[in-house]
């Protein structure tokens, strides 16, 4: 009985062990805002993107009412219209218009610690407004504060504090603003080596542990 008792609680020391490592090799209490950039070369330097899509290859759009939704490269766009985008194959950038003051884009994706693209002039009006979805560590998901974008180049944000984006809000802020998306760019989450070590260590240690108790 003592030995049974002796291996349980071994275990549970492993387990608990396991998980306080894993917890500090994944980062430190999330702080501040993500880092916006409007220059893509400091961009790509600070998040090293392993996502690209230039949205040369048309994507049909599937119609989930009242969205429309289409998908590159793992980054899904949900337009609250089947009537939008307009088709990417004629223009090889992904457009969208403001049509009323409700009209607005949700991207959503994996986590990521950067997403950014080129916002390109469409038309003789131009206004976008996007706001940054955050996964912090404790879990909790939430938009950021809104930017302004109010000249056509790049834009991107970059979070470094151990939080994750997982999508963005798109948009436009002026009334018939047509605007378009271009040269889509991020960079997914990959697990650490150190997480993946932990994990597949432990494991070893508990099956170890279980196939001595049966024996």
């Amino acid at each position: 009985m003592h030995s049974a008792m002796t291996v349980r609680m071994f275990n549970r020391c492993v387990v608990a062990t396991i998980v306080g490592l894993v917890f500090l090799a994944q980062g430190r209490i999330v702080e501040g805002a993500p880092i916006v950039f409007t220059d893509r070369t400091a961009f790509n330097a600070a998040s090293q993107p392993n996502v690209f899509d230039d949205f040369s290859a048309p994507v049909q759009c599937t119609v989930v009412p009242p969205f429309c939704e289409l998908t590159y490269s793992g980054v899904t766009f949900s337009f609250d219209s089947p009537d939008y985008p307009l088709s990417p194959a004629a223009t090889q950038s992904l457009n969208f218009l403001n049509v009323g003051p409700t009209f607005a884009v949700t991207v959503k994706s994996g986590p990521m610690t950067s997403l950014g693209f080129d916002v390109q002039e469409f038309g003789t009006v131009f206004g976008l407004s996007i706001a940054p979805r955050i996964r912090q560590l404790d879990g909790t998901e939430a938009f950021g504060a809104a930017v302004s974008v109010t000249n056509p180049g790049f834009f991107g944000f970059h979070v470094n504090d151990g939080s994750h984006l997982i999508g963005l809000g798109l948009a436009p802020n002026q009334p018939n603003a047509l605007v378009m998306i271009d040269n889509l760019t991020g960079t997914t989450v990959v697990p650490e080596p150190a997480t993946l070590l932990l994990f597949g260590a432990g494991a070893a240690v508990l099956l170890g542990r279980r196939r001595r108790n049966v024996n």
